[in-house]
């Protein structure tokens, strides 16, 4: 019987955390590709879309032995750039957000190495608290506009609790959001809270809660533009 052997490949952002052996960056891969025989390939963060088309192709034309791939690209599609109230496809973090059960819901981390929070402060290994702080917004805006709001609302946080129990590595992370209030106007104003667990390798390293405000966005503007005002008066 052969024995599995598995390797993982995260984004060049990662190097530290490489050893040639289990783990490779995109570009350890890419170059010594010919000397690398796994059963089982897994994509890892770091890693975008394009570049695991890349790695793909390399693997199906030069790679006799066909091992499987692993990757969330195959099983889930990035967040949009309405929900996550973002520009720049790199700079989403998360799938799109399904059901679980009522006021339960899951996403995993997409990390792109181009997005700006890679940009400085890594340190090559774990994932840094603010990649982490962004993914979770992400994950309460795109829960909050997707299945009880509507893109002409805002969302304005009031309070904001992070819990760190261990490092999470770039390797295959869950977002498993819950509900924890609800106090809607019909008008679709009121206030919300909810807590993003990151769930690896079965446990909990980080949970971050929100309570924030939704608002009417022009009425947001409005408010924005009237304090502007007072400071230049």
């Amino acid at each position: 019987m052969k024995t599995k052997y598995a390797i993982h490949i995260v984004g060049d952002a990662f190097h530290n955390i490489t050893d040639s052996k289990a783990i490779f960056t995109t570009t350890q891969f890419i170059s010594n590709h010919s000397k690398i025989k796994p059963t089982d390939i897994y994509i890892g963060q770091g890693v975008s879309l394009t570049k695991y088309e890349n790695i793909k192709n390399i693997i199906i034309n030069n790679n006799d032995q066909h091992p499987l791939i692993h990757s969330t690209f195959d099983d889930y599609v990035k967040c949009d750039k309405e929900l996550t109230h973002k520009h720049k496809i790199e700079n989403i973090l998360i799938s799109t957000p399904t059901t679980i059960n009522k006021d339960k819901y899951k996403s995993v981390l997409m990390i792109d190495d181009d997005c700006i929070e890679l940009s400085d402060h890594v340190t090559g290994q774990h994932l840094q608290f603010m990649l982490l702080i962004e993914a979770a917004r992400q994950m309460a805006n795109a829960v909050t506009q997707k299945f009880y709001s509507s893109s002409f609302h805002i969302y304005l946080l009031n309070k904001l609790e992070a819990n760190f129990e261990g490092f999470i590595y770039p390797f295959h992370t869950v977002l498993e959001c819950t509900l924890l209030n609800k106090d809607l106007k019909i008008d679709g104003n009121g206030r919300m809270s909810m807590t993003i667990n990151f769930i690896q390798k079965n446990k909990i390293p980080s949970s971050i809660s929100f309570q924030y405000t939704v608002m009417e966005k022009n009425f947001v503007r409005k408010l924005e533009e009237l304090g502007i005002e007072k400071h230049l008066h």
